[in-house]
């Protein structure tokens, strides 16, 4: 290889390699979420025993739409 064609390889290598570098240095680093290991959530353990009785679970809400309208939903489910 010449000097002719040698200095556009040198040149474009090294304005490819600027760049990468100018991109990683202004790239802004995410916050880290701040850990707090003081405060725990408070937890319920609870155990499940066999019983004769079927379990049964009904439920009945109402909601606040955005516009005027009133949505209401009963759900009802057994669980074997």
């Amino acid at each position: 290889m010449t000097f002719k064609t040698r200095f556009p390889v040198i040149v474009a290598a090294s304005a490819l390699t600027l760049a990468l570098l100018v991109v990683v240095l202004l790239t802004p680093e995410e916050p880290q979420p701040h850990k707090d290991d003081g405060h725990l959530p408070v937890v319920s353990v609870l155990e499940v025993e066999r019983s004769a009785v079927t379990p049964g679970l009904t439920v009945q809400a109402s909601t606040q739409a955005r516009w005027p309208i009133e949505l209401k939903a009963t759900s009802r489910a057994r669980v074997d």
